[in-house]
């Protein structure tokens, strides 16, 4: 770093990669540069050097006289890892189909950075000569998968799960695929198998995000009272697909809502006891309360104080589906209650 004096010293070094959304909260010190890239995940930028890499920051701009925006860092990083992601699809393409290439190399992260460079998976998708698909588990390799049919997406979904849930830190269980190419995460034909999987590992990466942002954010707020960190929780429904749910109570002066299919209205009484009024659609609640996500916090979250007024939540209720709450769940006010 003794070296670098200006913004122009450190280009050559400069490379993107892909880490969880979470991930800029866990670095001591000034905050590192990224942007948002896939869902739940950020692209960082770092400088490289043999012997790792280290995190660039805006303290670092500042020290280096550099005043352009950062979106210049940003875009020479990408240029650095399409010269990078080219090398890498130069190796042969296996004859037998399915089959899975690791691309990259373990010692690093710029293998799974590979998959948000812009271009990359559309031009292996052409390479390959096949569609194609890649995860990313964890940091380090990106996984292609070709000649997959989406009748064996579901056991592709199992086997990038169990990879996941190994990992030490965990990217995605989620398949992605490119579209027009931009890279997206892959759906599979609607209340499909695939469909359903894919659904499933959505909603698996959408909880694990919020539940590392939310002991942040419960460590931030451990001095107020008046704050409180939503859980974001999930459940399968009866046409077996995966939704997430997220619990708004009455009287808290403030909750942060995580980002749900689903919220649950929830009064607790005096005397502890309580239950959900009912359970909305996000969509519903957003057509007629104005859920505005907090600045600075990713993945999102959006403040909110007691329920809306009377008219509102009787609308809400109307639209509402109270018979899909669990009886021992359901409010039942308490004798003095009215």
């Amino acid at each position: 770093m003794g070296e670098i004096k200006t913004f122009q010293d450190a280009v050559p070094l400069l490379r993107s990669i892909v880490m969880p959304a979470t991930y800029g909260d866990e670095i001591a010190g000034d905050t590192p540069i990224s942007r948002p890239t896939l869902p739940f995940l950020r692209e960082y930028v770092v400088l490289y050097f043999p012997d790792g890499y280290v995190h660039l920051n805006r303290k670092m701009l500042a020290d280096w006289g550099f005043t352009d925006d950062v979106e210049v860092a940003f875009e020479i990083s990408q240029a650095f890892m399409r010269t990078i992601g080219k090398q890498m699809l130069t190796q042969p393409a296996p004859r037998t189909r399915p089959a899975l290439i690791e691309v990259g190399d373990p010692s690093n992260s710029f293998g799974s950075s590979n998959l948000i460079t812009q271009g990359w998976l559309a031009a292996a998708t052409e390479v390959l000569g096949t569609p194609t698909v890649a995860f990313l588990p964890a940091p380090g390799m990106c996984t292609l998968a070709i000649g997959f049919n989406e009748s064996m997406m579901p056991d592709l979904f199992a086997h990038v799960l169990e990879k996941y849930q190994r990992a030490e830190v965990k990217l995605s269980p989620c398949l992605y695929t490119a579209v027009e190419g931009e890279v997206v995460a892959y759906r599979g034909e609607p209340g499909s198998a695939a469909w359903k999987a894919a659904r499933f590992a959505d909603v698996r990466l959408a909880i694990d995000s919020y539940s590392r942002q939310a002991e942040r954010l419960e460590q931030a707020y451990a001095d107020d009272d008046d704050v409180f960190i939503a859980s974001l929780t999930g459940y399968v429904d009866d046409t077996d697909t995966a939704r997430t749910v997220a619990t708004w109570t009455h009287y808290i002066p403030t909750t942060l809502l995580p980002k749900a299919d689903e919220i649950n209205f929830v009064i607790v009484d005096n005397d502890g006891t309580g239950g959900i009024l009912f359970c909305a659609d996000w969509d519903v609640v957003a057509a007629h309360v104005d859920l505005t996500p907090v600045d600075g916090i990713d993945p999102p979250r959006y403040a909110v104080g007691a329920h809306p007024d009377a008219a509102v939540m009787n609308r809400l209720a109307t639209l509402a589906k109270p018979e899909e709450i669990p009886p021992h769940l359901r409010y039942s006010p308490t004798p003095d209650q009215p």
